[in-house]
């Protein structure tokens, strides 16, 4: 059998591939606008298709709507039962916006000084191409696996994955029940006092779309007195919603590490003192700064605005959609308390909340020495993991009740500067360096669990 430092060795010789799965990938349009028809991941579903049939791997599309495909793909181990891992991903991306503000076509998948451009270059297209790779590299290379991996790059994922993995669960969970289960987001490497730390998330915050309608009364704009404007309310609402400070919340592990890890006067983080631990680490490291931020506070933000019918007739009906990250144990109700306490004095008003929950995974030794040991045995030194949560939602949360401790693991290499990547807005991408790094990572992975 292969050592592991050949197995690794290997993904350096295979980094144009790797590549050029990428481009290959960000070339297959599968915008998700959230409006059926839309997304279209069947034809990148049949592309995979072709490439794992060339390798000889066992793979599948499923369709849960026409063109809205999902795409399975195993290794059998000794033990042919219940999978032990499993590569989670998802192959639909967001709108490109302004075309005009790319430097390169949105769909091209240009490589530009060791950075692949793109729309879902890194959300997350990366984590499918680096997910697969890592796959065909362990079939090329003919290593015995005791237990099952399945790779699964489900539909959907940008819109609530009601296509995509809450549609496989209920539909066809055989497919993909496995033991474990590494999904995008998380693998941030942190520079620490300490030294070098990766996180790794155990859970999500959720994510609501609260709907406030604002009610008036419509008169000729000639005369607004005689009328109410929704819109002045929702404007005055704006404000107020900018304004409102969320209950502070320092629940997650990760505040149990900060201090240790951070070299802190504090020996302990509270919702008295989280704030100020926050501007300290801030001018240190600013993206640990707003991680922590994000993971101590619910958010409201104000996104879109409807309403009104001419220029010249006061609007009766503005209605205000709000973006909202809840921590765990925040329910719909207590996000709908929270606004009714923050518009008590508008008059007028109604709201309704939809969305998703989160649920956390345990925290689970043998998977998370495995994880440890893979950066370590990738990096070749000593590194730290970091337990927390993410503050983006993904489709993790509709894998975790068929009790699959599923962990949001993409890791980077602590080289790359994460502020290059830009999801979900103009000039999307990822380094080369990123791509090679994480498709180690993920093979360690699979030799330390499956081997």
């Amino acid at each position: 059998m292969k050592t592991i430092n050949e197995i690794l060795a290997e993904v350096d010789r295979l980094e144009n591939e790797i590549v050029e799965l990428l481009q290959e990938l960000v070339r297959i349009p599968t915008i998700n606008t959230g409006t059926m028809p839309t997304g279209n991941e069947i034809e990148l579903c049949k592309f995979l298709k072709k490439k794992f049939d060339a390798e000889g791997i066992t793979s599948e599309v499923v369709e849960s709507e026409p063109t809205r495909g999902n795409f399975i793909a195993r290794l059998n181990g000794q033990d042919d039962g219940k999978a032990k891992l499993m590569f989670m991903s998802h192959t639909d991306v967001v709108p490109i916006g302004d075309e005009s503000k790319w430097i390169h076509p949105p769909f091209s998948g240009t490589l530009d000084d060791g950075r692949v451009y793109g729309r879902g270059a890194d959300d997350c297209k990366s984590m499918v191409a680096c997910e697969a790779m890592a796959m065909i590299l362990l079939k090329r290379m003919g290593i015995p696996l005791k237990r099952s991996l399945i790779f699964a790059a489900g539909c959907d994922e940008e819109t609530g994955s009601k296509f995509g993995f809450h549609w496989l669960v209920k539909n066809n969970k055989q497919l993909i029940e496995s033991e474990f289960a590494i999904n995008e987001a998380g693998g941030e490497p942190l520079c620490t006092p300490k030294g070098l730390c990766f996180t790794v998330a155990l859970g999500e915050k959720g994510r609501l779309d609260a709907k406030i309608n604002f009610k008036g009364k419509s008169c000729h704009a000639s005369i607004p007195w005689e009328g109410e404007n929704a819109l002045i309310k929702m404007a005055d609402a704006i404000q107020k919603i900018n304004d409102y400070q969320a209950k502070r919340d320092t629940s997650a592990v990760i505040f149990r590490e900060i201090p240790r890890l951070f070299d802190l006067d504090e020996s302990e983080i509270t919702p008295n003192n989280v704030d100020e631990v926050i501007s300290k680490i801030y001018e240190k490291d600013k993206s640990v700064g707003s991680m922590l931020r994000g993971l101590s506070r619910m958010t409201i933000t104000p996104t879109m605005a409807s309403g009104g019918v001419k220029s010249n007739v006061i609007p009766d009906l503005f209605t205000l959609t709000c973006d909202v990250r809840v921590l765990p144990g925040q329910s719909i109700d207590y996000v709908k308390g929270e606004l009714n306490n923050i518009l008590n004095d508008i008059e007028g008003y109604d709201i309704s909340a939809s969305g998703t929950i989160p649920i956390d995974s345990p925290s689970n030794d043998e998977f998370l020495q495995a994880i440890k040991t893979s950066l370590i045995t990738t990096m070749g030194e000593s590194i730290e993991i970091m337990p927390t949560l993410t503050i983006g939602l993904t489709d993790s949360c509709a894998v975790r009740p068929l009790g699959t401790i599923v962990y949001n693991f993409a890791p980077t290499h602590p080289d790359s500067d994460p502020g290059n990547s830009n999801v979900h807005g103009d000039n999307e991408s990822i380094s080369v360096e990123d791509l090679v790094f994480r498709t180690k990572v993920l093979v360690a992975l699979a030799c330390n669990l499956l081997t």
